[in-house]
């Protein structure tokens, strides 16, 4: 998210952290469960959605 958005990428953060998120490396989230619809909303409302990339991952285990 472009420093022009501070205030918007610490927001982001502390939302993510209030639904339980940890943060894997810089600027990777990872947690259980799916984003809530609101929070998808106001990331459009934002203007930040176009940074914002989700991965959802089914099956645990390795990659090899």
């Amino acid at each position: 998210i472009p420093e022009k958005y501070k205030r918007r990428r610490e927001w982001l953060r502390a939302v993510l952290k209030n639904l339980g998120f940890e943060l894997l490396q810089k600027s990777v989230w990872v947690g259980n469960g799916q984003l809530p619809e609101e929070l998808i909303n106001d990331l459009k409302k934002l203007e930040m959605l176009e940074y914002v990339h989700v991965f959802t991952v089914l099956k645990s285990g390795s990659l090899i």
